[in-house]
């Protein structure tokens, strides 16, 4: 599992202990790469100080690619995904959360409201 924008490691303490295809337990890339992160009670992990938009790890190293929260701080998010994918192997997972304009009109309209 890699997470990109790992920040000060919130979401750590949330994974399990297991190996990934490239060996690693599981990973973790930031432009500013943290030290709190190191902090948090969690599996081990290897931290890795990198953009989003060149990821430092091999094609189809990582069966799970996690971003929370960090794709509206990141230039060129279109760069950004497509290295994410190509961390991911065929049928690998993708999981993004954040805080951007939803698709769906209604949505969209209720977000602007309380914006």
């Amino acid at each position: 599992m890699l997470e990109v924008a790992i920040g000060t490691g919130l979401n750590l303490p949330f994974y399990r202990r297991r190996r990934g295809r490239d060996g690693h337990r599981s990973g973790g890339a930031d432009a500013e790469h943290r030290p709190r992160s190191r902090r948090r009670p969690a599996p081990p992990v290897e931290l890795r100080q990198g953009d989003a938009q060149e990821l430092p790890f091999d094609d189809a190293a990582f069966d799970t690619v996690v971003c929370t929260f960090g794709l509206c701080a990141i230039p060129d998010l279109d760069t950004a995904l497509d290295d994410m994918a190509r961390v991911l192997p065929p049928g690998g997972r993708l999981i993004l959360v954040d805080h951007v304009a939803s698709s769906f009109w209604l949505a969209r309209g209720v977000q602007r409201r309380w914006r």
